[in-house]
């Protein structure tokens, strides 16, 4: 608490722990089995990872839906041209550069003029940053872009609508633990496109 200057502003401290693995290591300790299901822990490698030293020696998933022909996935180490600056989201390289939002939001940028043309009608691109300071940071602005954010229910209800009437808006959100972490179906036209920042369900002692 501060009581200085007759002032009775109180400061809280939250600590967060983000590696699951403080929960669950005790936890497997008090049960034979321990059983995990759900339909978003992919890439199951990197996930059982972020839970050791529990270990899972038996992991079973289900093949895609969609074939091959269907996907198409690309990946971008660095920004595009003017800059080329890392594209890594962990703490360490974001704070010790300025440049890096402003990199990244080109890129977006750059890359969804890009495809735009390329979509058919009623087709949505989904962005999902990891955290809510990228989603504070990141700035996707252009005047023939229509774009929505995912942490307000409005917001989602015109996407839809949007990709309804056969327009090609986009939406950006909090992906791990935000508005469009869990709960979301974005099924057919709602996420023709996806663009995913960072790399997540990493292990715990990485940076």
């Amino acid at each position: 608490n501060n009581n200085a200057n007759n002032n009775d502003s109180k400061y809280k401290i939250s600590i967060l722990s983000m590696s699951p693995a403080i929960v669950l290591s005790p936890l497997s300790k008090q049960t034979r089995s321990l059983i995990i299901c759900s339909g978003t822990l992919h890439p199951i490698p990197s996930f059982a990872l972020s839970l050791a030293p529990t270990p899972f020696n038996v992991c079973l998933a289900l093949p895609s839906p969609l074939p091959p022909t269907c996907l198409h996935l690309t990946s971008f180490s660095h920004s595009f041209p003017p800059s080329s600056i890392l594209l890594s989201s962990s703490y360490s390289h974001v704070q010790s550069n300025p440049s890096f939002f402003p990199a990244l939001s080109h890129t977006i940028t750059t890359l969804i003029l890009s495809l735009l043309p390329h979509l058919d009608p009623g087709s949505g691109t989904l962005i999902l940053v990891p955290s809510s300071r990228f989603l504070k940071n990141t700035s996707i602005s252009h005047p023939n872009l229509r774009i929505y954010r995912g942490e307000f229910e409005n917001d989602r209800k015109c996407y839809e609508t949007d990709v309804g009437n056969n327009k090609k808006p986009i939406m950006i959100g909090v992906g791990r633990g935000g508005s469009l972490g869990e709960g979301v179906n974005m099924k057919d036209g709602l996420c023709r496109v996806l663009i995913i920042v960072g790399i997540w369900n990493i292990e715990y002692f990485s940076d």
